[in-house]
């Protein structure tokens, strides 16, 4: 099964990157005329720049899953069902994502329709998929689940605000759940689900090399918030919570302590803004190129330590592995709030 996995995950992904990568081109005219993102004083971009790279993406995603449904024999059936949830719900998210992407949506359509395809994806799932060996009763574990989709959901979008951010977020996220699925878990269906993520990013990434071309959009950071939170929250059951929060801590953090900052000052927390800590980032001096390769680095680092903690043969092993990572966190988002002179200097070391 492992040697299926692997061979099916690798080239899922290797056709999703060339779908993703030969399909922008020929997009680009249309989301030039109807998803053009605006500039405006909170804007990373200096010029109006086209967004909706994640119509290919989800494309490619929903296309994978349809194959791995038809023809992957290492599938469970119930593995199958979840798929073809995860690509219904793909799909409709990522037209939710597209509309607001066209004209700002408001709140209660959003979120309704994020809170509709997190239910549907959690009732597919078994009742023997529990968190903490199943000692709370299923419908607060399910609404914990749930909850922490919701909020992976809107961190991945709130994430996608700078070039090459989120490839340097996810590329290391999806290749580290891909790994863990395959040599890991009971059935590779992690793998099945990451493997089109992971190669419609690298297809993405040459148009949003800074300066971008092409944004992601809401059409696609929505999609790669369902899928991916899906992903996490099987590694979270079936192998290690803390690997399932170490593996994205960055963005987790980033973006929790953020929503945190813009509550306590009363702020409506889904208006555009440039509190982020990789925003803050560029204001004290940092490049573009510097943030996403450090932010890259980092995320290398975590999936390193979620790989120690999926297997961790003691919980001091997990707590070093937690430590380690909440500590190289906590120094970056540090550092972004200081000009890169003052964190270079000797002084600091």
């Amino acid at each position: 099964m492992i040697e299926a996995g692997f061979i099916f995950a690798f080239f899922a992904a290797l056709a999703a990157a060339a779908f993703t990568f030969f399909v922008i081109p020929v997009m680009m005219p249309f989301l030039r005329r109807h998803a053009l993102a605006s500039v405006n004083a909170r804007s990373s971009h200096k010029v109006p720049t086209p967004q909706g790279a994640g119509i290919p993406m989800t494309i490619a995603i929903v296309g994978v899953f349809a194959v791995a449904i038809i023809f992957a024999p290492f599938l469970a059936g119930i593995d199958r069902t979840i798929l073809a949830a995860l690509a219904a719900g793909a799909a409709l998210i990522s037209a939710l994502g597209f509309f607001d992407d066209v004209k700002p949506l408001p709140v209660l359509p959003r979120v309704g329709g994020q809170i509709a395809l997190i239910g549907l994806m959690l009732y597919v799932t078994p009742s023997y998929v529990a968190l903490f060996d199943g000692t709370l009763p299923l419908w607060i574990e399910r609404l914990l689940a749930g909850v922490a989709l919701f909020w992976m959901i809107n961190l991945t979008n709130f994430i996608d605000g700078l070039d090459w951010l989120t490839v340097a977020q996810f590329i290391p996220v999806a290749t580290i759940l891909i790994i863990l699925s395959i040599f890991a878990m009971p059935t590779p269906l992690v793998a099945m689900i990451m493997a089109p993520v992971l190669g419609g990013l690298i297809g993405f990434a040459p148009y949003n090399k800074p300066v971008a071309k092409l944004f992601l959009g809401d059409t696609g950071s929505l999609v790669i918030g369902l899928v991916g939170g899906y992903a996490l929250y099987r590694v979270a059951t079936d192998i290690s919570f803390f690997a399932a929060v170490i593996i994205p801590l960055y963005a987790l953090a980033d973006t929790t302590i953020t929503v945190i900052r813009r509550l306590t000052r009363g702020e409506k927390i889904w208006t555009p803004h440039r509190s982020h800590f990789f925003q803050r980032a560029t204001t004290m001096g940092w490049s573009v190129k510097q943030i996403v390769g450090i932010v890259f680095g980092l995320n290398i680092f975590l999936a390193f330590c979620g790989w120690m903690a999926a297997h961790a043969t003691t919980n001091t092993v997990t707590m070093i592995a937690f430590m380690m990572a909440l500590g190289a966190v906590l120094v970056t988002l540090r550092a972004f709030t200081r000009a890169p002179s003052e964190v270079m200097a000797p002084s600091s070391l």
